[in-house]
Formats: C-alpha cells, structure tokens, sequence
C-alpha cells in the first residue's frame, strides 16, 4: 500500500508530468490517502467542476482515519516541533501512522521532518529541488 500526501496528489491532479509517471509505473499497487489529504484536496477547490474531479480520483483510493493513538503522537510530535522546525498543524495529521505494516509514506521531501528513503533507492526529482520520497512507515 502506497499512502500519498496533499502535494503528490496536487501534482497528480495538475496532471504533471513526472507525477503522472510515478503514477503509472505504481498501477498494480493499492493507493490510499489519510482522510485529511481528502479534506485538504476538497477544500482547494474552486468549484463543482474541480471538486467532482477530485472526488472521482478521491474514489480510486482506499481513505485512512488515523486511531486515537495517532491522534496522540500527532500531539506530541507538533508540540515538539511546531515553534523549531514551523510545523503546521496539518503537516503532522496528514503524515498518520495508520497505513500498517508494509504501507510505504509517499510525498514530496520539502520539511525538515520528512521521513528519507532508504540506501540504493533512486528518488525521482521533482521542480524547486524537491524530490518524491517512497519510505517505510
């Protein structure tokens, strides 16, 4: 199971090129979205037609709710970071750890608190230096 974050989905969404790519060599996998990507995602639309866009790729993808242990260590984690590193409320939500065993993190590398992928992997560069990040959870 691949968990995507709010920015590969934008980047899906926008229909951009190497998103789009990853995308494809990534088919046979089973895709989800912690159910704050959802929320995030609807509310960046700007209208029905956008929205019902998103809802439709929204539907290919399993949704995760994290448990109340999550809901736990996401308040430590941005008590403990959030004046530090600018940690916004949202960046710690989205990033759950409730995709189980075996679930892979997928998102773009751009705070200091993302999770790197492990040696011998070859991320795939996205614009502004970001790269697309695959790690355990």
């Amino acid at each position: 199971m691949l968990l995507l974050d709010t920015d590969v989905m934008i980047d899906i969404l926008r229909q951009f090129p190497p998103a789009l790519a990853w995308l494809d060599s990534h088919k046979t996998e089973e895709l989800a979205l912690p159910g704050f990507v959802v929320l995030e995602l609807i509310q960046g639309c700007r209208n029905k037609a956008e929205q019902e866009r998103v809802e439709r790729l929204v539907a290919r993808c399993r949704t995760l709710w994290p448990t109340e242990a999550v809901y736990h260590a996401v308040v430590h984690t941005y008590a403990q970071y959030h004046l530090s590193h600018n940690l916004g409320f949202i960046d710690t939500l989205d990033r759950p750890h409730s995709g189980g065993p075996g679930a892979a993190l997928v998102y773009l590398q751009r705070e200091a608190l993302c999770r790197d992928i492990g040696p011998g992997d070859s991320p795939a560069l996205w614009p502004n230096n970001h790269r697309l990040v695959e790690g355990d959870m």
